[in-house]
């Protein structure tokens, strides 16, 4: 596919802009500049573009003349280019980038990447509750080495688990059970998230039902996708679909109360510490490292493959 040279960033054209000048007097007037240029953009493709770009490194002349002749021949452009080429300079640029330009190129890759998720975190930050992080994470802080891990979904609370007893969250909430008490209550790990928020009053029985109710509806006519869709339904109302990619060298990064997102459902988790020594700590709810609501660095569930993500509290 044929380059334009717009598709060549404009530090790079300023080194290459001689090596178009020569190039264009060493053919004469048989080829516009903009033609010539065209041409280039496929040379510097074919001889390794990334390596030129990215890295700083031109390949020896040699290699480049002969691309250029093989570039210049043919149907499109017939043309004996090699002998043409003896007293065109070829491009000279360093060949490494300091430590501070490769960090530079970094943060501006970075930036451009999560441009998104950057505008889309300072909206819902400015929509979300006052001080309602703070009190989602007490809350969840207060129940620390409780619980635990037991699988839920749709109609938990009315079947068995491997023998054990029912999903007490999923029983009280839809099934007419008493409120989950004690160390051993068996909840799943968003489970744990909704409770924690109808503990610290952000959120009512009523309306976590309401949540619930909606998401048993995408059962209905869905066949094999309805799971999925029901558990899709439930990370909409913790925030999942607006979280944001997890960037640290951005300030990308969780704060106290906010939801945390590992490889989307795959495990859901509140910040409790973004400046902890070890790292950001979440407060979650599963088998692993230990059974049981507590708190965690994000290096100790290192073992969860996949994206994170994050969002204020949306309660």
């Amino acid at each position: 596919m044929w380059m334009t040279r717009s598709n060549i960033p404009e530090h790079d054209r300023q080194w290459l802009a001689p090596f178009f000048v020569d190039l264009a007097k060493a053919l004469g007037t048989q080829f516009s500049r903009d033609e010539i240029e065209l041409d280039m953009a496929t040379v510097i493709e074919n001889v390794g573009k990334r390596t030129i770009l990215q890295h700083g490194i031109v390949p020896d002349e040699g290699s480049i003349r002969g691309y250029v002749s093989n570039a210049f021949q043919g149907p499109r452009i017939d043309v004996g280019l090699a002998a043409l080429l003896g007293g065109v300079a070829f491009p000279r640029r360093p060949k490494s980038r300091t430590q501070e330009e490769m960090k530079d190129f970094e943060m501006m890759r970075l930036r451009t990447a999560h441009a998104e998720d950057l505008n889309r975190l300072a909206v819902l930050r400015s929509q979300a509750r006052p001080g309602g992080g703070e009190l989602l994470a007490k809350a969840a802080e207060s129940f620390a080495g409780r619980f635990r891990w037991m699988p839920s979904g749709a109609g938990n609370y009315q079947k068995k688990d491997e023998g054990e007893e029912r999903n007490d969250f999923a029983k009280w909430l839809m099934g007419g059970g008493l409120e989950p008490a004690g160390k051993k209550a068996r909840m799943n790990c968003w489970e744990a998230v909704f409770f924690s928020a109808y503990k610290a009053g952000l959120v009512t029985k009523e309306r976590l039902m309401d949540i619930h109710r909606t998401a048993l509806k995408q059962l209905e006519g869905n066949g094999l996708t309805g799971p999925m869709r029901y558990t899709s339904s439930l990370m909409e109302a913790l925030g999942g679909r607006t979280a944001v990619a997890l960037v640290p060298q951005l300030a990308l990064i969780p704060r106290r109360g906010d939801i945390v997102f590992f490889a989307e459902e795959n495990h859901i988790a509140i910040c409790v510490n973004p400046n902890a020594p070890d790292g950001i700590r979440v407060m979650g709810l599963w088998k692993h490292p230990r059974d049981g609501f507590r708190s965690n660095s994000l290096t100790e569930l290192a073992g969860i493959q996949g994206k994170r993500e994050f969002g204020p509290c949306p309660f």
